[in-house]
C-alpha cells in the first residue's frame, strides 16, 4: 500500500476542490487534489455563477480566461411564479454574474490548481477515512485499482453529492419526504433573454433557462423522483414537463435538443 503524506488532501477535483487546491497550495503548503476520474468529467448542472463566484475568480487569476472561452455575463434572475407574476431580481451595475459550460470552467480550475503546485491524482477511488481518536488523519482508497494510503494535517471533502467524505463522517441523511430528480439538456431555438437566467414556478417543480451562448440555453427541470419513467426517454421527459409550465411552452415550442438530457437523483 502506498503511504503518501501531505498537509491537505481535497477528494473531489470539482470547482470547490480545485479553488480550494490552488489557494492552499499558493501558501507553499503540499496539497493532493484526488477524484474519482481521470479528469474533470461531465457534470450534470445549470452553470449558473453567482456574482459572488466572480471576485474568488478573479483571486485567483482565471476570470479573464473565462471570457476569452465564452463567459456570458448574467445581469440577474426573473422569476415566473404559478400566479403569472413576474418577479426581477437584478444586480448592482457593478455586479454580473455568469453562464459557463462546466465543460469548459473545470478543466481550467484544475490547470490553474496543478501550476500553482497542487498534484492531481486522478482514478482514485476514495473509500473510507483513517482515524486517529476523534481526528480524521488520512483517506484510504483505489489509485488505477491498487490499495492506496493518503495522510494528511487536513482532509477536504469537495466530492459534491454522494460525497464519501461526508457519508463516512455520518453527515448525510435522507429528507423524510422530499425526493426529487433533475433532468437537465441543452437546446436551440428556445426564446430567452440573452443576458439572465429565468425560473418557472409550478407547485411541486420548477425549470430554469440559462443562456449558455447566442443559440444555446441550458434547461434544467426539477421534478418529483416519482413522476419520472426511467423506460421513458429523458429528453422528450424534459421538454415535454417543462413545456407544461405557466409561461414557458411557448418558449419551448421550436426549440431542437442537441444532446440527449441527463439525469441525476
Amino acid at each position: 500500500m502506498d503511504i503518501r503524506y501531505w498537509d491537505v488532501v481535497i477528494v473531489g477535483a470539482g470547482p470547490a476542490g480545485c479553488v480550494a487546491a490552488t489557494l492552499f497550495a499558493r501558501q507553499g503548503l503540499q496539497v493532493v487534489l484526488v477524484d474519482k476520474s481521470a479528469g474533470p468529467p461531465p457534470k450534470l448542472c445549470g452553470e449558473y455563477l453567482s456574482p459572488g463566484c466572480l471576485p474568488i475568480l478573479e483571486r485567483i487569476g482565471v476570470l479573464r480566461t473565462l471570457s476569452e472561452v465564452g463567459a456570458r455575463p448574467l445581469r440577474g434572475m426573473l422569476i415566473y411564479t404559478p400566479g403569472g407574476q413576474v418577479l426581477s431580481a437584478m444586480y448592482p451595475p457593478s455586479h454580473h454574474g455568469l453562464a459557463i459550460r462546466r465543460s469548459l470552467l473545470d478543466p481550467i480550475l484544475l490547470d490553474v490548481a496543478i501550476k500553482s503546485g497542487a498534484v492531481f491524482l486522478g482514478n482514485f477511488q476514495a473509500g473510507d477515512l483513517e482515524w486517529q481518536g476523534n481526528c480524521v488523519v488520512g483517506i484510504r482508497g483505489r489509485h488505477r485499482g491498487s490499495p492506496a494510503f493518503l495522510r494528511a494535517r487536513l482532509i477536504i471533502g469537495a466530492d459534491g453529492r454522494n460525497s464519501v467524505v461526508a457519508r463516512r463522517l455520518g453527515a448525510v441523511m435522507r429528507h423524510r419526504w422530499l425526493d426529487r430528480l433533475a433532468l437537465v439538456g441543452y437546446v436551440t431555438g428556445a426564446r430567452r433573454p440573452d443576458d439572465v437566467g429565468e425560473i418557472f414556478l409550478a407547485r411541486d417543480r420548477y425549470c430554469i433557462l440559462n443562456p449558455i451562448c447566442p443559440d444555446l440555453t441550458n434547461v434544467g427541470l426539477v421534478i418529483n423522483r416519482r413522476e419520472f419513467d426511467s423506460r421513458a426517454d429523458a429528453t422528450r421527459s424534459l421538454l415535454r414537463a417543462a413545456a407544461s409550465l405557466p409561461g414557458l411552452g411557448d418558449r419551448l415550442a421550436h426549440a431542437r435538443p442537441i444532446r440527449p438530457a441527463r439525469c441525476l437523483g
